[in-house]
């Protein structure tokens, strides 16, 4: 015998009040009533905005959408910032697909922009209830639509305002100096435009997210992506869009993580810069690639050559073309192929051959900048203190050895510190091998020499300059120039290891829209291609080769490395001396 469900004790509300108990709910909570019985059903009967407006709400629940990173426009930072390891589980809602998706599914604009981003906790848009109406109301709903807007448009013009002038720039750079310990004086007036500013974020700030779409509803839609823009830098048929900034080393972390080598990455050294010296790290901005074949987005790791030569990660602007899209060699610009589809239509050996290429010459630029950073050093102290010593008359007898026996026949000159003709140094790997004991022999003259007998103008010339950073860090550099060459060493006895890594299954894709019953019968062949491909280049790897020249390289990595752990000293005594 078949039971009925008993009412539920809110459904035997007058509808009256059932109205206004429906109107004060969250848009979570209106969906969840929805389906509790079909009582409710009928009488909410949920529209496509109501699963929208739920969809923008969980997106700022912890345990959904991850965190709600927090924009400051008056000093132009981000907390926490974008390579923070929090943004890992930070998603968005879509309002095409009605998804929540990672955040590398959309692109800066929908992440950074006033109006898409997430709003902060106890604005107007995080605590906004439903809109929903009931039915006999809708029917003068366009009407009042129109008086309401009239009024709010007045409103958010204000505010607008009020964020524009409290925001705007009162001379000092973005990065510039910066309020004592964090705070702001009260009465001040940057105290006073910042609670403008955010008194306005409170009620602009997320007022548009319904019209956030993922890469790849813009991309089905079409004419997006038609031309390329600041965001998008590949063409209609494959998007390469940009995304958030990432904190990396040097090209080759860009696009080949350490981590795959299987050897402790060692510590980055500082990077010699007058503003911000004690800064160890670049920023970045990869790009998400679209692969036409497989029809999926993908990091930019996933597809090697065909993507890294079209952008040189190198320049002030992360961004720039390097290849001409006209050139008919270049028969992979207008449809870039991830590294599964082209193991799969121009076989491993093309896919290896290729990978070795990229990671041989990311990882030879890598090594001569850090030789670069190293003669730098060198050509330095040899203007300031060997050529002055010649010069200056107080620099006579033992101090004028001193500097002739530290920097002689050192041959580096103001042309350059990488100039080929000038500086035999750090040239090439073999003369590396043969300078580093004779280069750590002068090293530890000179800093003997700073910390016992350089006046104290020198010291502080030294200890409060990029020359300091350097001669703290010199080892550090040392072994980050070991470890380069080494693995150079590792990777061609056994390229195999960069096609195990390129080949990982899903190891770069996102989540993507379901593909139709066609396609995925496409995919399902091609994944039993693949798999077949790499148990073929598994049973067929290479053997290895010069392993005399490997071995080499990283025993003087560990040397360097245990050198490295073994200082840090110098300027902490030099500083307790000049106390």
């Amino acid at each position: 015998m078949d039971t009925i469900a008993p009412a539920h004790p809110i459904s035997v509300l007058p509808p009256e009040l059932l109205c206004l108990v429906v109107q004060a709910l969250d848009p979570i909570t209106l969906l969840s009533l929805s389906q509790t019985n079909r009582v409710f059903r009928c009488f909410i009967s949920p529209q496509r905005v109501h699963f929208v407006q739920r969809l923008l709400a969980l997106e700022l629940l912890p345990e959904h959408g991850g965190i709600v990173p927090l924009f400051n426009a008056r000093l132009n930072t981000l907390r926490p910032p974008p390579y923070d390891a929090k943004w890992n589980q930070n998603k968005y809602a879509c309002s095409g697909c009605l998804k929540l998706l990672t955040h590398k599914m959309f692109d800066n604009h929908s992440i950074y922009g006033l109006a898409l981003r997430k709003p902060p906790p106890g604005s107007e848009e995080a605590t906004k209830l439903t809109d929903w109406e009931p039915a006999e109301d809708q029917v003068g709903w366009w009407k009042r639509r129109q008086r309401q807007q009239g009024h709010e448009q007045e409103r958010l013009k204000e505010f607008r305002t009020q964020y524009a002038t409290a925001t705007r720039s009162r001379g000092e750079p973005a990065n510039g100096p910066q309020p004592p310990n964090g705070f702001l004086l009260a009465g001040s007036d940057d105290a006073k435009d910042e609670r403008l500013a955010r008194e306005a974020e409170s009620v602009l700030c997320g007022r548009s997210r319904h019209r956030r779409l993922c890469l790849e509803c813009k991309r089905t839609q079409g004419g997006v992506f038609a031309r390329r823009t600041r965001s998008n830098i590949g063409t209609q048929e494959a998007p390469i869009i940009v995304t958030r900034q990432v904190l990396i080393a040097d090209s080759l972390s860009l696009c080949f993580p350490r981590s795959i080598f299987g050897v402790p990455e060692p510590p980055l050294p500082r990077i010699l810069r007058v503003n911000h010296p004690d800064c160890n790290i670049y920023l970045r901005s990869p790009v998400v690639v679209f692969c036409a074949r497989c029809s999926t987005w993908q990091d930019m790791w996933a597809f090697g050559p065909d993507v890294m030569h079209l952008i040189n990660v190198d320049t002030a602007n992360n961004l720039l073309w390097n290849r001409d899209p006209d050139d008919p060699d270049k028969s992979d610009y207008k449809l870039h192929m991830c590294h599964h589809c082209i193991a799969s239509v121009k076989g491993i050996d093309r896919l290896r051959d290729s990978l070795l290429e990229v990671f041989l010459e990311l990882a030879e630029r890598s090594a001569l900048k850090i030789r670069g950073r190293l003669n730098l050093g060198w050509n330095q102290y040899h203007r300031d203190f060997y050529q002055g010593a010649l010069n200056k008359p107080r620099y006579k007898g033992a101090k004028r050895r001193l500097f002739g026996d530290n920097f002689h026949n050192l041959r580096l000159t103001a042309h350059g510190p990488m100039h080929p003709k000038r500086d035999p140094i750090y040239l090439a790997s073999n003369e590396v091998k043969d300078a580093v004991g004779e280069l750590l022999r002068r090293l530890k003259e000179l800093r003997s020499f700073l910390s016992k007998e350089a006046t104290l103008s020198e010291q502080i010339t030294v200890t409060e300059s990029w020359q300091g950073i350097w001669l703290e860090d010199y080892e550090e550099n040392e072994q980050a120039l070991f470890y380069s060459y080494y693995l150079m060493a590792l990777v061609r006895n056994d390229p195999q290891r960069l096609v195990d890594y390129a080949l990982h299954p899903d190891r770069f894709r996102y989540p993507r829209q379901p593909l139709s019953s066609f396609q995925q019968d496409i995919l399902a062949r091609e994944n039993l291609k693949k798999e077949g491909a790499g148990r073929q280049a598994r049973n067929m790897r290479p053997p290895k080769k010069n392993m005399d020249n490997e071995m080499a390289w990283k025993d003087m990595y560990l040397r360097a490395r245990d050198r490295a752990q073994a200082g840090k000293k110098t300027l902490e005594s030099l500083r307790a001396n000049r106390a």
